[in-house]
């Protein structure tokens, strides 16, 4: 997946404006809440066949930039 369209899908998914995250985004100002990370892991699920990214790690993450890096050569 090209990484624009994935923060595209994380804008969605996250109810934030187009546009308004990109890699440098700190997760702390956004609500990422548990409910959040249900919705992401849904997504992973649905998009990236195979690819297991556990909630502690999402949450760990501390920009949008580190949660990409989780996805290693799956987001481009």
């Amino acid at each position: 997946m090209k990484k624009v369209n994935f923060l595209r899908q994380l804008e969605k998914i996250l109810e934030q404006g187009k546009n308004k995250i990109n890699e440098n985004t700190k997760i702390k100002t956004i609500n990422l809440d548990s409910l959040k990370v249900l919705e992401l892991m849904a997504f992973n699920d649905s998009n990236f066949k195979g690819l297991k990214i556990s909630p502690n790690k999402i949450t760990k993450c501390k920009t949008i930039g580190e949660l990409i890096s989780l996805y290693g050569s799956k987001i481009n």
